[in-house]
């Protein structure tokens, strides 16, 4: 086998490991008291162990060790996500506690819950209901309604709070979806909707899950959303070129020391 093809192998499946299941890089800085657990732990933990293999991986000096390096990503892969499954499961009954900014007319009838069903590895779902306290609209052009009082749903958003209530980061995604009965008015006072929050458990996310105490629903037009949604672009692009750089210097150290 060429070293060039191993070199790469070995460093794709490090790299899956440590992006899908990583943790912060120092999981000191986590805490496990807020909304969900010890999960964020649990993903830090993940993370340090894969990151250990990356810089293990970089000082092999044969084939041998090499493919004995291979074997411990392939193992960790697996536990990494079992160990996150087993976290998150404990969250099953749980409920996370949500606010609403003034600006949006809802009124929260049950608070997030996990979706164990859509909910897999390292993927999280969860899901709250709302009614309407005013007349909404649904549209899918800026220029909104004609009467420009009524809020867009589409606008939906959802920011994961401190227990100061300071914006924390965003979501992978969210949004509000109707959950009416057939033939109900869709947009009137007291209708029903639902609004779904989506998590990837990524290593830049353990720090951030940590500190979040409950959710907050806003609009995506708020500035508050906007400056977070910013951050929060910011922290996975920085932690992404950080295992970029780390898997350029292990595919540089197999190459030069795979003999």
């Amino acid at each position: 086998m060429k070293k060039s093809i191993l070199s790469m192998m070995l460093v794709a499946g490090a790299m899956v490991l440590v992006t899908g299941c990583g943790g912060s890089g120092s999981n000191s800085k986590v805490a496990d008291d807020g909304v969900f657990g010890n999960l964020p732990q649990v993903i830090a933990e993940q993370g340090d162990k894969a990151v250990a293999l990356l810089d293990e991986l970089s000082k092999v000096k044969s084939v041998e060790e090499a493919k004995a390096v291979s074997e411990k990503v392939q193992a960790a892969e697996g536990e990494a996500k079992k160990a996150l499954e087993e976290a998150w499961a404990t969250l099953a009954d749980k409920e996370i506690p949500a606010d609403v900014n003034p600006d949006i007319p809802f009124k929260v009838t049950q608070a997030f819950k996990l979706d164990t069903e859509k909910s897999k590895e390292d993927k999280l779902e969860f899901v709250a209901y709302v009614e309407n306290t005013a007349e909404t609209y649904r549209g899918f052009t800026r220029n909104g309604p004609d009467d420009s009082s009524k809020f867009n749903t589409k606008n939906v958003k959802v920011l994961l709070v401190d227990g100061d209530g300071q914006p924390v980061c965003t979501p992978y995604r969210a949004g509000y979806d109707h959950a009416v009965a057939e033939g109900e008015d869709l947009y009137a006072v007291g209708s029903k909707g639902k609004v779904t929050v989506k998590l990837k458990l990524e290593p830049w996310m353990a720090e951030f899950m940590g500190k979040t105490k409950k959710f907050l629903i806003v609009s995506d037009e708020s500035e508050e959303y906007k400056t977070t949604r910013k951050a929060t672009d910011d922290a996975d692009m920085a932690y992404t070129d950080k295992v970029r750089e780390l898997a350029k210097q292990a595919v540089e150290a197999v190459k030069g020391n795979v003999k």
